[in-house]
């Protein structure tokens, strides 16, 4: 129980984490990845404090505020928009990559009686 909650936050937390340095380098830009892991982890915490129901629209302004430093005006809604599919769409796809390979395996696996 306790301990497969602990192993499973890593994976869930690495995407959160993950994303600005992997969008970040999808627009071009280069800079350390501790330094972009530092300000990442600032917008999970203040996703707590979100007004809206699961920071909707909120965590999008933020990651937008954090990074305006780092990324050049022109190229902000493209970051963004980049930001929220690594967050969002990715893990959904990957998801239903491996759920239907686990139903394909189990359904593999399920004898029907002859009638």
């Amino acid at each position: 129980g306790a301990v497969r909650g602990r192993v499973s936050a890593g994976p869930r937390s690495a995407k959160t984490l993950l994303a600005g340095s992997v969008v970040l380098r999808a627009v071009g830009s280069h800079l350390p990845f501790v330094e972009v892991l530092l300000v990442q982890t600032f917008i999970p915490f203040m996703l707590y404090f979100a007004p809206t129901p699961g920071g909707s629209g909120f965590a999008e302004g933020l990651s937008t505020l954090t990074m305006w430093m780092y990324v050049a005006p022109v190229l902000i809604p493209i970051y963004t928009l980049v930001w929220r599919f690594v967050l969002i769409w990715f893990t959904v796809v990957m998801g239903f990559i491996v759920f239907s390979a686990w139903m394909r395996r189990g359904l593999k696996g399920i004898e029907v009686p002859d009638i």
